[in-house]
């Protein structure tokens, strides 16, 4: 009866919709959000839907589908940024029956792996990777092959295509956590129990993983009468740690833990827990180096349960934890944001709704925001609404982020490069149940980098022309002064030769992307014009050389009169010279007439005295004759080195005038001194004959 009855309800949900086709809702869709669609090919009913981002903005989003026969099959597309999703695929081999919703992590370079649980008589763990240009690889057992079962896998990626992944396996007596390490180039490791030896069964874990390969595992052990928090540590070079409690400080049952980890190996842990009572949200904090903290309340509202919550972490271990909340008429979905440097602080209302919400997700991207995504009655079904924070402004409104008549449900969200963000969820189409999702492309508001490093802003050039050159974002254009510069495609480089003008020159370089957003350097340059400083020194020069000429033209003049001097002393010297020859003569005349003359002997004697006196003192007088001829030649050369530099006027004419009155004077004393000689000479007896 009831299946008529449920078979009468669905024939009536398909008349009242529009047979397969989504219909818009009368709410408007985010404007930054694009257009709800679905993924799956549409043959069979989905269940529980994943979905990564990688670094550059292609998704993949991963669902389990029944295949319309027996099989629930692990089904696969792929988000291409820019180009949008792919047909759905099957990547699942066999026929057997698949019976729990796959685990999916994303590397950087967009490397995914899926691992889920496959019933091939026990229930093995299997993976298969997507490798960009090369599609998916074929399945294989993680597992060691046995007839232990494993279920509930969990994985994670250091984002450089390494991976751990965990699940509960029972090996007949227990359930134990257990664990794989894939490593690039190698594949899956041995299997590793990393906790057991409980008195009741875990399950449940979830891992989280730093970009070093450092993880972190949580999961729920029940201790009768109660749940409790477990965890357990991977190091890099260590290994595995030993399992132990998150807390021991409250008594209440703890819900499933969910876990993020940042970059640096920080992690935090959020879980429902009951305090009297009351189901409240616990957090913990894992500190790479320091280990746990105590856990702490993120909220404090006794007033209603907390039934569903997730968490999530960016590279600078910022993180945001979202949860739905009974206000005890309605569940509410809260948030609240942790920072290394604050911790935790208030917990928000992120939704407006007077219905029921729940099942919150949460994804932090690259930029400091989040995106949490939920389900919200409107008072004829569930659909699917979003709330974007962002570090400037916070939490925004509330957003209807599918376009569909039929109800939304267990929505997935996942960020990662290029500002790119994917919500999917589960989608009834008024038959079955679907894979919707819908893309958030961030508005890029970031201004491209930009970067001059030639010229310095306030240098002094004087040269006409100047070059600009830095780097700016790859594809931004660039104007240099008003006029367009090139950009290299590859490294951002630009160089750009501009005019100056005279003086100062502000010069604006700015760079636009592809986004409108842009980022202005202004630098300062002055321009000093050479050519007026240099035709003022010309002309000066000019000036000087025209003094130097004229000075030039006096001491050549000076000069060749020196010259003109100097060879009439020349020759009043040779004629001196000529006389002094004949005194010599004169002399030797007298030595010859002394010989003869013996009676005059004495008298000769001393005239002869005398006129060796005379000689003495012509002899003194040439000698500074020679002295004061010495000086003008020496004079002659000063006035010639003179003669290529300016100098003063040089005139030899009253010092040579003076010389050559000197040796005319000299001459002349000579001279009476001879002809007085000759004089005593004729007068006087012959000599007398030379005695024996």
């Amino acid at each position: 009866m009831r299946r008529k009855l449920l078979v009468s309800m669905l024939a009536l949900i398909t008349i009242c919709g529009t047979l397969m086709t989504p219909v818009p809702s009368s709410a408007e869709v985010a404007s930054d959000w694009g257009t709800a669609e679905l993924i799956d090919d549409g043959i069979g009913y989905c269940t529980a839907p994943s979905v990564v981002v990688d670094g550059n903005g292609n998704g993949m989003a991963v669902w389990g589908q029944y295949d319309g026969v027996s099989t629930i099959n692990v089904m696969t597309s792929r988000y291409i940024a820019d180009k949008g999703w792919t047909d759905a695929s099957t990547i699942e081999f066999g026929s057997w029956e698949l019976l729990e919703s796959p685990a999916i992590a994303a590397d950087t370079n967009g490397n995914v792996t899926i691992v889920w649980s496959q019933n091939v008589g026990p229930y093995w763990i299997y993976s298969s990777q997507y490798r960009p240009g090369m599609g998916w690889s074929t399945p294989e057992v993680v597992q060691d092959a046995s007839s232990a079962s494993g279920v509930r896998p969990s994985v994670a990626t250091d984002g450089e295509d390494n991976m751990i992944a965990v699940w509960t396996q029972f090996d007949s007596y227990h359930v134990n956590v257990t664990a794989s390490r894939y490593v690039q180039g190698e594949g899956w490791g041995p299997t590793e129990i990393i906790g057991d030896d409980y008195p009741g069964n875990p399950s449940y874990p979830q891992i989280a993983m730093d970009g070093k390969g450092n993880a972190v595992v949580v999961w729920k052990v029940w201790a009768s009468p109660i749940y409790e928090a477990w965890a357990n540590e991977y190091k890099i070079g260590e290994g595995w740690g030993t399992a132990h409690l998150v807390e021991d400080v409250y008594d209440g049952t703890a819900g499933n833990p969910r876990i993020a980890m940042d970059e640096g190996g920080n992690a935090t842990v959020v879980w429902q827990e009951l305090i009297g009572t009351t189901a409240s949200l616990l957090a913990c904090r894992y500190v790479a180096g320091d280990g746990w903290g105590e856990p702490e309340l993120v909220e404090n509202d006794d007033t209603g349960h907390v039934l569903a919550w997730d968490v999530g972490t960016d590279d600078d271990g910022n993180a945001i934890t979202v949860w739905s909340q009974s206000d005890g008429i309605r569940n509410n979905i809260h948030a609240n944001r942790y920072t290394p440097s604050s911790g935790w602080g208030t917990a928000e209302l992120i939704e407006k709704n007077d219905n029921n919400a729940g099942t919150p997700a949460i994804s932090l991207n690259d930029k400091g925001g989040a995106v949490a995504v939920w389900t919200q009655f409107d008072g004829y079904r569930y659909s699917v609404y979003a709330n974007l924070y962002t570090t400037s402004i916070g939490w925004g409104e509330p957003e209807l982020i599918e376009e569909f008549m039929g109800q939304g449900e267990l929505p997935d969200v996942a960020s990662g490069g290029a500002g790119t963000t994917i919500a999917i969820w589960l989608q009834h189409d008024g038959i079955t149940q679907r894979a919707g999702v819908n893309t958030y492309l961030a508005p890029d508001v970031t201004p491209p980098a930009l970067s001059v490093d030639e010229p310095i802003s306030g240098a002094t050039t004087n040269t006409p022309t100047i070059t600009v050159s830095g780097t700016t974002e790859p594809g931004a254009t660039l104007s240099i002064g008003g006029l367009i510069a090139a950009v290299d495609d590859l490294t951002g480089a630009f160089s750009m030769n501009l005019a100056l003008s005279e003086g100062e020159n502000t010069i604006m370089v700015t760079a636009e992307d592809i986004s409108g957003n842009s980022r202005s350097v202004s630098i300062t340059i002055t321009y000093e014009n050479p050519v007026p400083e240099l035709w003022t020194e010309l002309i000066a020069l000019e000036e000087d050389l025209g003094r130097i000429v004229a000075d030039m033209t006096i001491i050549w003049s000076d000069l060749n009169a020196s010259k003109d001097d100097l060879e009439t002393l020349q020759a009043s010297l040779d004629e001196l010279s000529d006389g002094l020859a004949a005194v010599r003569d004169d002399i030797q005349e007298l030595y010859v007439g002394l010989d003869s003359a013996d009676d005059n002997q004495s008298a000769f004697d001393a005239e002869l005295e005398a006129l060796l006196i005379s000689l003495a003192s012509i002899s003194e007088s040439l000698n500074i004759t020679q002295d004061l001829l010495d000086e003008t030649v020496d004079r002659i050369g000063d006035v010639e080195n003179q003669s290529s530099s300016e100098g003063d006027d040089i005139s030899l004419s009253g010092f040579i005038m003076g010389l050559i009155g000197g040796i005319l004077g000299a001459a002349i004393l000579i001279g009476l001194y001879v002809t007085m000689i000759r004089k005593n000479g004729d007068k006087g007896e012959e000599a007398p004959p030379p005695q024996t």
